[in-house]
């Protein structure tokens, strides 16, 4: 049997792609081609701006190279406001990078962001329509964190020095 978190990565993966797979190969005209959602992190890059977002443009260039347009979402957006730009996107992608996820009496602007998201994504999906999300590297650490209700199973392991075969 494989890892819950691989099973979960692949379930995702596939998901995507077997719903934009097709868009690649046909001209589909602009208004029909699906728009991804992208959660942007946090900066302090400048302090005269403290709810300065950012994403880096892997990300974007690895969806508009498979046809995908995109709309970013700031961490600092009201729920709300997370909600209403969920509504107008046909998926969405968790990036890499470094956030703090907080604790669960006090969330942190990305995990509430991130909670919003996947309450809307299982709610979706719950219903019969198809809304994949995506999360790499700290997307995919916020969603164990969040759906665990910040019970981290991984907290205290150490890893160090620790490698295991490979079965094929």
């Amino acid at each position: 049997s494989r890892p819950f978190h691989t099973t979960v990565y692949t379930t995702m993966l596939t998901a995507t792609i077997r719903r934009f797979a097709h868009q690649r190969a046909a001209k589909v005209p602009p208004q029909q081609v699906p728009i991804i959602g992208v959660l942007g992190i946090g900066t302090t890059y400048n302090p005269k701006m403290p709810k300065l977002t950012y994403i880096f443009t892997s990300y974007l260039k690895w969806l508009e190279c498979n046809n995908l347009r995109w709309m970013p979402i700031s961490m600092y957006d009201d729920p709300l406001v997370v909600q209403e730009k969920l509504s107008k996107v046909n998926g969405i992608l968790l990036t890499g990078g470094a956030e703090d996820f907080g604790t669960k009496s006090k969330l942190t602007d990305y995990s509430r962001s991130v909670k919003t998201i996947l309450d809307y994504a299982m709610e979706t999906n719950d219903n019969g329509l198809l809304f994949p999300v995506f999360a790499t590297c700290l997307g995919f650490e916020s969603m164990l964190v969040v759906l665990s209700d910040f019970e981290v199973p991984l907290d205290n392991i150490d890893n160090d020095n620790f490698t295991l075969p490979i079965t094929l």
